[in-house]
């Protein structure tokens, strides 16, 4: 009996349970542990991607400024915070050459926490079809016919989206300068060879038009630029000018109308935004940078300016501009000069494109000259035409 008691269930059972106890302790401990760990290894994944997403967002606001100015190279711009927890810390942009072809390099820090990750693209530029299409001279954009007359002298290509015609003597081209015209219509010349180069025209066109080829009911390879694409371009170039006066202390972004000093026009670098009028002095200026508004832009005066860029919503008026000479002039509207360059007057305008809905109201007579700059470097103007494309990304 005594032996019995000393091995009774009580006395082989509390052992037991506290050991079982013990067991599910530490098991509880171990599961709480390895879940805090889970938890926070959850968390840094969390934040890893966070920075990494910070880190691209700094890629892509590095591309909307390299489409306004291929050369850009102030990273800068790019940084700053993201959400409430991850920010763009770094940036920095480098321009090189790679496989023949200028791009920039682009390195991005994102950080959220204590947590980087770094991004690096390479970003490749080329031009939007505003621009790029049949290359630099005049577009005529508008379903709207264009006619060149009197002694009206045109050194430039020609893009129109309708019909051309070509009175009394003037003339495209010079001898020995070949120059190319694109209808959306018909072409029609009053004199023989009117058309110093060839004329390409989805419907009539004279076989002796042109001293080159004269080819009636063309098909054209690539669809001619449209003039609506201007509003999107003009809409980059006011977030540009805004985001650059954030960034660097100095105003781009001008809330109404804007009249322009010869000093100012001077030290212009990038783009300014101007949402009313912009008044343009005569001079010179060596600036690589665009003016563009939400509304007219009005030439004062002869002005040299070959590597600046106007781009208006509504009109450029260029009356009392005779002699000016800009890289790109893009309107909306019309781009003109009114009746000036009639009589003895003369008037003259040089470009490398000039590009509206209709030029001089589609009608340029009178002692005129309009000349081509075959010397203007598109892809290198500080302007809102550019197109940016990521050709490879990798992780730092």
């Amino acid at each position: 009996m005594g032996i019995y008691r000393l091995t009774d269930d009580r006395g082989f059972v509390t052992p037991v349970a506290l050991v079982i106890a013990i067991g599910l302790l530490f098991a509880g401990l171990a599961a709480a542990l390895l879940s805090a760990q889970a938890s926070k290894m959850a968390a840094g994944d969390r934040m890893l991607a966070q920075a990494r997403c910070a880190a691209d967002t700094g890629i892509e606001r590095v591309k909307v400024f390299l489409m306004a100015d291929p050369m850009w190279s102030n990273g800068s711009v790019a940084e700053g915070p993201v959400d409430e927890s991850s920010e763009v810390e770094k940036v920095t942009v480098e321009h090189t050459a790679q496989g023949g072809k200028q791009v920039a390099v682009v390195t991005s820090t994102g950080r959220c926490g204590k947590v980087r990750k770094t991004v690096r693209a390479v970003i490749e530029t080329g031009l939007v079809p505003l621009v790029a299409a049949y290359g630099g001279g005049i577009k005529q954009l508008k379903q709207y016919p264009l006619e060149f007359g009197g002694s009206s002298l045109v050194r430039s290509d020609v893009l129109v989206n309708g019909s051309l015609g070509v009175r009394g003597s003037a003339a495209i081209g010079l001898s020995g300068e070949k120059r190319t015209v694109y209808a959306d219509g018909s072409i029609y010349v009053q004199k023989a060879k009117s058309i110093r180069g060839d004329a390409y025209a989805t419907g009539y066109v004279h076989p002796l038009a042109a001293t080159g080829k004269a080819v009636a009911n063309w098909e054209p390879p690539v669809a001619f630029p449209d003039i609506g694409d201007l509003n999107s371009l003009i809409g980059l170039a006011r977030s540009v000018a805004q985001a650059t006066e954030k960034a660097t202390g100095k105003q781009h972004y001008f809330p109404g109308n804007k009249t322009f000093t010869a000093s100012e026009l001077a030290n212009l670098e990038g783009i300014y935004f101007v949402e009313g009028d912009a008044y343009i002095p005569g001079g010179t200026t060596n600036a690589r940078a665009s003016i563009v508004t939400a509304d007219d832009i009005f030439v004062t005066g002869s002005l040299l300016a070959e590597k600046l860029v106007f781009m208006a919503a509504d009109d450029i008026v260029l009356r009392n501009a005779s002699g000016t000479s800009v890289a790109l002039a893009a309107a909306g509207g019309d781009a003109g000069w009114g009746n000036t360059g009639g009589g003895n007057a003369y008037w003259s305008l040089k470009y490398g494109a000039l590009v509206a809905g209709t030029v001089n109201g589609g009608d340029v007579r009178g002692n005129v000259t309009l000349e081509q700059n075959d010397r203007v470097d598109f892809g290198a103007l500080a302007a809102p035409v550019h197109t940016a494309k990521v050709v490879s990304r990798s992780e730092v």
